[in-house]
Parts: C-alpha cells; sequence; structure tokens
C-alpha cells in the first residue's frame, strides 16, 4: 500500500491536474481490470457494475477511476478509462490470464479510439482482446467506442498460443 498511494493515487491525481491546467481535452487513464476482477471467472465482468476489486492494486485503479469521474464531472476533463487487461505480445500460458489478454495491435486500437472519440466526457471500459468465451465484457467499449478486437487467445495459430 505504501507504493500504491503516491503511484497510483496520488500521481493520478496530480496528472489529472495538471492536465486540466494545460487545457488537455481527453486524459486517457490506464487503469486495470484488477478494479472489477473477482475471483470467480463464471460470471463476465460487465463494465457497468460496482468495481469488486480482489487487492489493494485494483483498489489504487478504483480510486484513479473515481478522480476521473470527478474531473469529468466538473468539466475539467474528458476521462476515459482503460481497464487493462494481461497485455503481453504472446499469449499468456497461464489460464487464469488467458482470458484477460490483450494483443498489441488490439491495444493499439482501443487506445485509438479512446483518444479520438468525440462527445464523451467521463466512460469506463474493459482493454482486453476477442477472447471467447469472453470473461471481460467489451459491450461498452464495442457501442461507445467502435472496438472491434482482431485476436482472440483461444484461436489457433495465435502468437504463443500452447500447444494443444
Amino acid at each position: 500500500w505504501e507504493s500504491l498511494v503516491p503511484n497510483n493515487i496520488d500521481a493520478t491525481h496530480t496528472m489529472m491536474k495538471a492536465a486540466a491546467e494545460a487545457g488537455v481535452r481527453r486524459f486517457i487513464f490506464a487503469s486495470s481490470v484488477n478494479a472489477s476482477l473477482r475471483l470467480d471467472l463464471r460470471e463476465q465482468f460487465r463494465e457497468e457494475a460496482a468495481p469488486e476489486p480482489t487487492n489493494l492494486y485494483g483498489a489504487s485503479k478504483v480510486m484513479g477511476e473515481a478522480l476521473g469521474s470527478v474531473f469529468a464531472e466538473r468539466g475539467d476533463l474528458s476521462v476515459i478509462c482503460l481497464r487493462i487487461g494481461a497485455y503481453q505480445e504472446r499469449v499468456p500460458a497461464s489460464e487464469w490470464l488467458r482470458p484477460m489478454w490483450l494483443s498489441p495491435r488490439d491495444f493499439n486500437s482501443i487506445a485509438r479510439l479512446a483518444i479520438e472519440k468525440e462527445g464523451l466526457r467521463y466512460l469506463v471500459v474493459h482493454a482486453v482482446s476477442n477472447n471467447y468465451p469472453l470473461r471481460m465484457s467489451l459491450v461498452r467499449a464495442r457501442e461507445v467506442l467502435g472496438y472491434a478486437p482482431e485476436d482472440n487467445a483461444y484461436a489457433p495459430n495465435v502468437p504463443g498460443t500452447p500447444s494443444p
């Protein structure tokens, strides 16, 4: 916790405040799936559901999202929170991480959309690839941002996919 507060809460507040004072139009907050990750993977996690962090890191990311909401509601910034999954070039071998995989190509896509989408004040979306079955809902990312992830950790011939 001692490192999370200055790095994930204080620094986020400082950066959002500086961005607002500098007249920055959009702030993209690098949140984490840990902000909403329950231990039970049988149920899909929806973006609009109340956060359920399972660790202090996730709780610190929830606080960052809340700070973004404050700045957005005051009209100081447009804030888009990307709940980034397991960002790796290759598919994780871990069955725990695999449903949350985010390929570099899909990250670049959702980041570009988050930057360029007009008319948004505040938004929280999951940033994972199209890993079927989806554990992290992409409904809001698809509908609001137009996100169309191309990669799937369970598809054959994906770089790093474990052999059967």
